[in-house]
């Protein structure tokens, strides 16, 4: 039996061996299946990363032309202010036009006025004198 036990004991000792060879084994394969997963992780890290660079530069652009566009409206925001005040100054500057036309057309309608007013005037007196001049030579004569 003692030379059992040693023989034994071998066996054992072999047989936990292999056993720790396989998950050795097994160790290594798991170990090369991370490493894979990692190469995919990386490489997907990579892709991600191109497209963040791509994107930052589009936003970046798209960040430009917005400002070029604010730029744009602001100028035109500006000028439509511009015009707006001008037409405002151009409706005073009619509206006080309109008055002082109104008020010439008074002015003048009423210098019109006195001038009939005048103009018949002298028509009667001249009409008078023609008279008083008829009257007074036909006396003398």
């Amino acid at each position: 039996m003692a030379t059992n036990q040693p023989n034994h004991m071998i066996e054992n000792y072999k047989s936990e061996l292999v056993k720790k060879e396989e998950i050795i084994e097994k160790l290594f394969e798991e170990v090369d299946i991370l490493k894979e997963n990692q190469q995919d992780r990386d490489n997907n890290f990579k892709e991600l990363e191109k497209q963040f660079k791509l994107t930052q530069v589009s936003l970046d652009s798209i960040t430009k032309e917005k400002k070029k566009f604010q730029d744009k409206l602001n100028k035109v925001d500006l000028l439509l202010e511009r015009s707006e005040k001008e037409n405002s100054e151009l409706k005073n500057q009619l509206y006080e036009s309109h008055e002082k036309i109104h008020k010439m057309e008074n002015y003048w309608n009423k210098r019109e006025i006195e001038w009939r007013n005048q103009y018949d005037k002298m028509v009667k007196f001249y009409n008078e004198l023609e008279t008083t001049i008829t009257n007074w030579t036909e006396e003398t004569d």
